[in-house]
């Protein structure tokens, strides 16, 4: 019994730990896969600011960016600017075709750009080839994706002691019940032992009463001593006997 109580507690405590193992790294992959989710944010965040950009080049609306977009360049065919505005280098060497990349903290994404349909770039000396560049600040999206993974690791680190303490209080309550378990006994064999000590006097007294009573009558009957005095030898022998007793 104390040797399967024994495996039980060690197995409560190293499933325990098995189980907080299991749920740190399934929620690791968890945030992972949100990370990586943000990087395609971030791309199509990119890619839907730089439609918005040639949209209203080609249009010719008034430019109302969001606050993220530093800049932008927006080349022709044979490398001629379309359209400029804020921060940009007007020969940026492409480290990334269609994708983007990170320069002193800022966000520089390329893009080649297929098709017409823009009414101030039908022009024959333009080109069919095009290209836009953005520059963009990340620092609010990567301070909201930090706080967010910050949280998540964080209850995930909670959740896990929690469950850590859970196994380490199962354990303390096992042992507590075990020691409950040894009082408990000690207590039921301290009342047995009451118990057969009250039945193992009761006829002992009884017998005792009896010996001296069956003493008293051979003393009555004139045998008062075993060894002195000229009694009657089968009537000292029983003295005796019930003196032994």
């Amino acid at each position: 019994m104390a040797a399967a109580r024994f495996s039980l507690r060690n197995g409560a405590l190293i499933g325990g730990f098995l189980i907080a193992a299991l749920l740190f790294a399934g929620g690791r992959t968890l945030i992972q896969s949100l990370v990586d989710r943000d990087e395609e944010r971030l791309s199509f965040e990119l890619y839907r600011v730089s439609v918005d950009v040639i949209n209203k080049l080609g249009s010719q609306q008034e430019a109302d960016f969001p606050s993220e977009l530093l800049g932008y360049l927006f080349l022709g065919g044979r490398g001629e600017i379309l359209g400029s505005g804020g921060r940009f280098i007007e020969d940026p060497a492409i480290q990334q075709p269609n994708g983007y990349w990170f320069e002193d903290g800022v966000v520089v994404y390329h893009r080649q750009v297929s098709g017409g349909g823009f009414a101030s770039f039908t022009r024959a000396d333009v080109g069919t080839g095009r290209q836009i560049l953005l520059w963009y600040d990340p620092s609010d999206l990567l301070a909201e994706q930090k706080r967010r993974n910050i949280g998540l690791y964080a209850g995930l680190v909670l959740l896990c002691g929690l469950v850590l303490a859970f196994t380490i209080l199962s354990r303390r309550l096992l042992l507590v019940q075990k020691q409950l378990d040894s009082q408990e006994r000690l207590a039921l064999l301290g009342q047995a032992a009451r118990t057969i000590s009250h039945e193992i006097q009761s006829p002992l007294a009884a017998l005792d009463l009896h010996r001296q009573l069956a003493e008293k009558k051979l003393a009555g009957n004139g045998i008062v001593d075993m060894v002195d005095g000229d009694t009657d030898r089968t009537t000292a022998e029983i003295l005796g006997h019930l003196r032994i007793m």
